[in-house]
């Protein structure tokens, strides 16, 4: 690592997630429980986030997104379920991962709502909560 280029604080975490690396699964485990107890449950959701982003790099998150959007434009009464199922059996995705698809199905069927009412309006829509 070439440490001209980092923070003092991006060296510190580098250095902390390296020895918690070397520790015994048990202790991973622990320090993780104590980690997300101690961080609030904002940064607690959006830290889980990336996690599952980081810990699924062969899950291209892009497409799944794409594939949401492609759903919802043909049938916009689809529930966001419904449209997890689907990706999950056309990916070959882990059942794990059912939940956080979940959110990006519901995020994604909002998007398009949002664009559907700004196009049959002509103007700003305001953005409607849909599950």
């Amino acid at each position: 690592m070439d440490e001209q280029f980092y923070t003092r604080e991006t060296i510190e975490a580098v250095k902390a997630a390296k020895n918690v690396a070397v520790l015994p699964l048990a202790y991973q485990i622990k320090f993780c429980k104590v980690f997300f107890r101690e961080v609030n449950e904002e940064n607690r959701k959006q830290i889980f986030e990336h996690i599952v982003i980081f810990a699924n790099p062969e899950v291209q998150w892009q497409e799944v997104d794409l594939f949401f959007e492609e759903c919802f434009r043909e049938n916009h009464e689809l529930q966001p379920g419904t449209a997890v199922h689907l990706c999950m059996q056309a990916r070959k995705l882990e059942l794990y991962l059912k939940p956080f698809l979940l959110k990006i199905a519901q995020k994604v069927k909002q998007r398009i709502g949002y664009h559907l009412r700004k196009n049959l309006s002509g103007t700003k829509a305001s953005p409607k909560r849909s599950t």
